[in-house]
C-alpha cells in the first residue's frame, strides 16, 4: 500500500513524502542473518533473544514462496495462475527464462539473479510498460524467504 501527503506544517513548510508499507504479517527480521551481530536484541524486542543455531530454519520452497508471495502483498499487483490484476507490475506467469523488454530500451533475461533484484532493488530494472511503484524489501525479506519467492516464480513457468 502507498501513503503520500503533501501538507504544510503550521509555519507554512511544506512537507512532502510517500510510505509504502502492507497490511500483511511480515516474517521476522533475522539480525544475525543480515550481518548486524552487535545488536542487542534484547534491548529492542519484548521476547527473549534466540541465536541462529537456535532458530528453526526454514527450507527454501517453492510453497513457501507461493505464502509469502500472498504475504507480503506481491498477490495485489503481479497476476499469477489467473490472480490478481497486474496492472500496477508485471504477470509472472511463465515469465522465469523469457528475456523483457525494459524501460531504458535494453533486455533483461530472467533469471534467479533478475528475480532476486527486482525483489529487493525493484527501481533499477523496470519492465517497459510499467512504473518504477514497487516497494523494496531489502532488509524486510532475509535470504531465504526471497530465495523461495524466487523458487515460486519459478515455478509459475514450468507447469
Amino acid at each position: 500500500m502507498q501513503l503520500a501527503y503533501n501538507i504544510k506544517t503550521a509555519g507554512g513548510k511544506a512537507v512532502k513524502d510517500t510510505v509504502w508499507f502492507t497490511v500483511n504479517d511480515v516474517e521476522k527480521a533475522d539480525f544475525w542473518a543480515k550481518k548486524f551481530p552487535e545488536v542487542n536484541v534484547d534491548s529492542l524486542s519484548v521476547g527473549q533473544a534466540v541465536s541462529t543455531q537456535q532458530q528453526k530454519r526454514l527450507p527454501v520452497t517453492a510453497e513457501r514462496g507461493k505464502k509469502l508471495f500472498q504475504r507480503t502483498g506481491c498477490v495485489a499487483c503481479h497476476a499469477v495462475q489467473g490472480h490478481g490484476e497486474g496492472k500496477v507490475g508485471p504477470p509472472l506467469q511463465g515469465i522465469f527464462g523469457t528475456k523483457q523488454s525494459l524501460q531504458n530500451g535494453k533486455y533483461v533475461q530472467v533469471d534467479e539473479a533478475y528475480i532476486r533484484e527486482s525483489i529487493l532493488k525493484p527501481g533499477q530494472k523496470v519492465v517497459k510498460g510499467y512504473e518504477a511503484e514497487m516497494p523494496s524489501f531489502l532488509g524486510i525479506l532475509s535470504t531465504d524467504e526471497v530465495a523461495s519467492i524466487t523458487e515460486y516464480i519459478k515455478s509459475l513457468s514450468s507447469k
